[in-house]
């Protein structure tokens, strides 16, 4: 079939060939280059739409996961407050901002000492502990795979993960509560 083809355009080709150099009517050749025209600008302009649409992919070189990875805050959201938290630059913020990424982390917090609230991933991220003194406001990876949040002062061996912005102790009490409660953290603010 494609033999056929081939050779039908060829005769075609050799037929036209004469007929342009034997002095057409004006009009006639027209439509040929015309009818010419349209082909190679209809081949010209998939190659545009070709290189529009590679043009639209390569517009914004800056993924969306680096560009998550930008992102200064994370919100913690609990009693119906949404607090505003500062990343620390580690590994171990970067791995719960990459986790935070998919979708909010919803995750059930449980008092703790009298200064926490403390509560599992479920599953682990990088950690690099250090002994840490820490002060209300301070969210920290501890062993691995839970978060806590501090409303009191503690010193033990943490990853720091963020610290939440102009909060007392009594502003988390008020969200936080005295028993168990479900904290979730998100990169987009709850409205």
């Amino acid at each position: 079939m494609k033999k056929l083809s081939i050779f039908l355009l060829t005769t075609m080709l050799l037929l036209l060939l004469p007929a342009c150099s034997s002095g057409m009517p004006a009009e006639q050749e027209t439509e040929d280059v015309v009818h010419i025209s349209t082909v190679e600008d209809t081949q010209d302009s998939m190659a545009t739409d070709s290189e529009t649409i590679s043009d639209r992919a390569t517009e914004d070189p800056v993924s969306s996961k680096e560009e998550s990875m930008k992102q200064e805050q994370f919100y913690i959201t609990a009693g119906g407050t949404t607090f505003t938290v500062d990343f620390a630059e580690n590994s171990s913020a970067d791995a719960l901002r990459e986790l935070m990424e998919n979708s909010d982390l919803t995750i059930d917090m449980s008092d703790y000492g009298n200064f926490e609230k403390v509560g599992s991933i479920g599953q682990s991220l990088p950690c690099k502990d250090t002994q840490i003194s820490t002060t209300t406001g301070d969210v920290m990876l501890y062993q691995g795979n839970q978060i806590v949040i501090f409303y009191g002062d503690n010193s033990w061996s943490y990853s720091r993960l963020g610290k939440i912005q102009d909060v007392t102790k009594e502003d988390l009490l008020g969200a936080l509560g005295s028993g168990n409660i479900t904290v979730t953290f998100s990169l987009i603010k709850p409205k």
